[in-house]
């Protein structure tokens, strides 16, 4: 258990790490200050569970690999609707965009 509950925490603090770091970049970028979540366990479940309990979510984005979509993207094309359980618009962000034509996008 001991072993278990220390790859959890170091594997929080990286997932924190990494957010933060992409957060950052986006409020540069934006001017705005993101909202950070860190949740546990499928991310399907998880998107699902984040969508239904916050209605001010307007649109969903997702980022595609550069070789193929990713389980995510292809359950959103494969459930449409059913996958957020309400009406979403949903972006997927092509894998092989540079940061520059991302920017240009937007």
């Amino acid at each position: 258990a001991g072993v278990r509950e220390e790859i959890e925490r170091q594997t929080r603090t990286e997932a924190e790490a990494t957010l933060n770091a992409w957060a950052d970049q986006a409020a540069e970028r934006s001017g705005a200050t993101p909202m950070l979540l860190i949740e546990r366990g499928e991310p399907q479940a998880c998107i699902r569970k984040v969508v239904g309990e916050d209605p001010d979510i307007k649109i969903l984005v997702l980022a595609a690999g550069s070789t193929a979509p990713g389980p995510l993207v292809a359950a959103v094309v494969k459930q449409g609707a059913a996958f957020t359980g309400r009406k979403l618009p949903v972006t997927i962000v092509p894998g092989e965009l540079t940061d520059k034509e991302i920017e240009d996008l937007a």
